[in-house]
């Protein structure tokens, strides 16, 4: 409840991130920095994997088998982003299409 109002919150309201109002973690749950993260953590797995490879290739003590379970994380991740990202654009496109 607001004490000043004496008004109980919509538990069901959806996050206004335009408003000057919402700090702290309220900012942080914002869909950009979801995106954000993901493709961050999706480019870190290449990274990994091309370090691995680059490393592999000079000659230093790295067992294939490292090497191939980096390449397959990077793939993977990289497959479920683009798969994810043409389920989004395939939804936008929905809607958009909608009659109001």
């Amino acid at each position: 409840m607001d004490p000043i109002l004496g008004v109980r919150k919509n538990p069901y309201q959806t996050l206004d991130v335009t408003a000057d109002r919402v700090t702290g973690s309220e900012k942080d749950r914002t869909f950009g920095n979801f995106v954000e993260n993901a493709v961050d953590t999706v480019n870190e797995y290449n990274v990994r994997a091309d370090q691995k490879v680059e490393s592999f290739l000079q000659g230093d003590d790295v067992p294939i088998h490292e090497v191939m379970v980096e390449i397959g994380k990077a793939d993977t991740s990289v497959r479920l982003m683009t798969s994810v990202t043409q389920k989004a654009l395939a939804a936008y496109n929905d809607i958009a299409r909608m009659q109001v």
